[in-house]
């Protein structure tokens, strides 16, 4: 987390005769980082130094653990922001300095961290003719990934409605927690929208290219919106692209003999097959026209097409260390003769990437300060 050339990490364990307990979330990570903030905060006071200052000093240009590089690490723009709406310069650094009546109130500040991890997901998309619908098309989208109230439904059907270019409401049916369906990482680890996700997103890209590739347009300018396929921009033709055209123009060169046998051997090749190699169907994307979705689905057998999305961690997560963080600001009040705590407001900046549903992303961060709040309070716990 910090920076430094001298660390050491001590554990020790006592055999006890009380019933067993457990993390009930982050196992590990959220205790370990109240012990480590807590030691920042103690050493910024013998050192006289402010808690903000004494971090940004100390952040680290890589991973202090492994000397790899971060991905991306905002923990400086977190604390910034936090501070500044908090009002952390308005903090008096002696402690016990302010009484409002019977009250001691005091400010403090802690870091936020979570591993971004990614594990192997797999999804399967398919698009079909639905008469009942407005736009005549639905997508189905299955992967056995489960949610148990972390918004996995709400998340992966916004993820195929943008791609696919469809209503959320009533033309994307998801369907989750069936273990016939593609494998998934399932529920744990803050790992669903990263490994799930990532597999859907996938599977609809493919069919994205499909639907391209049948209509005559490239990956790269093809639009899906309210059920019409539009054609955006212009393509950009890759290294493999321009060696292959170039290639063609070779051969035209040739002349009408070798076009010719080509055509020939076409007409063999489907004799012999049954097969007929005949060119696909154009479609006119001139003057901002568009054609339906569905009827592109509709030629299809069965009146439907599918996709499978795949993905399992790479070279990535050995050569980057990838993670969001955060920070915390809180301002406390404690009862000079009771000792009764009260938490009188709490202001939190986090960069956790991209944002896929700013709702459910407000409420995880709700919920990590409500958790820190009770860890602080009663991180002492008697089970017995």
């Amino acid at each position: 987390m910090y920076r430094g050339d001298n660390r050491r990490v001590n554990y020790q364990q006592v055999d006890m005769n009380q019933v067993l307990s457990g993390s009930m979330r982050a196992p590990g990570e959220a205790v370990g980082q109240i012990a480590l903030e807590c030691a920042m905060d103690e050493l910024a006071e013998q050192l006289n130094i402010d808690p903000v200052e004494l971090r940004r000093r100390n952040e680290p240009e890589q991973d202090p653990s492994k000397g790899i590089p971060f991905s991306t690490r905002k923990f400086i723009a977190c604390i910034d922001q936090a501070a500044e709406q908090f009002g952390w310069n308005q903090r008096n650094a002696k402690p016990a300095s302010r009484l409002e009546g019977d009250w001691w109130v005091g400010m403090g500040m802690a870091a936020a961290a979570r591993g971004n991890s990614l594990g192997p997901s797999e999804a399967r998309a398919t698009l079909q003719a639905d008469s009942s619908k407005a736009l005549g098309v639905k997508a189905v989208i299955e992967t056995d990934m489960t949610d148990i109230g972390t918004g996995s439904y709400t998340v992966f059907t916004q993820v195929a409605a943008d791609l696919l270019g469809l209503p959320i409401i009533d033309h994307i049916e998801m369907k989750l927690g069936d273990t016939s369906l593609p494998p998934a990482v399932g529920s744990g680890g803050s790992m669903g929208a990263a490994s799930s996700g990532s597999s859907i997103y996938l599977a609809c890209q493919q069919l994205r290219e499909m639907i391209a590739e049948k209509v005559g347009l490239y990956p790269d300018t093809i639009q899906l919106d309210n059920g019409q396929i539009k054609q955006v921009g212009e393509h950009e033709a890759n290294f493999v692209e321009t060696v292959i055209e170039a290639g063609k123009e070779k051969v035209a060169g040739l002349g009408d003999n070798i076009v010719d046998k080509v055509a020939d051997l076409k007409d063999k090749l489907a004799e012999i097959t049954g097969i007929s190699l005949t060119e696909s169907k154009e479609y006119d994307f001139s003057n901002f026209q568009t054609h339906s979705l569905a009827d592109i689905v509709a030629q299809y057998d069965d009146q439907k097409l599918s996709a499978k999305g795949q993905i399992a961690p790479g070279k990535n997560a050995k050569s980057h260390r990838q993670a969001s963080f955060g920070a915390n600001f809180a301002e406390v009040a404690v009862h000079r003769v009771t000792g009764e705590i009260r938490v009188k407001r709490m202001t939190g900046a986090f960069a956790a990437g991209r944002i896929l549903n700013h709702k459910t992303a407000t409420s995880q961060c709700y919920g990590g300060m409500v958790f820190g709040i009770g860890s602080a309070l009663m991180e002492q716990g008697d089970s017995r």
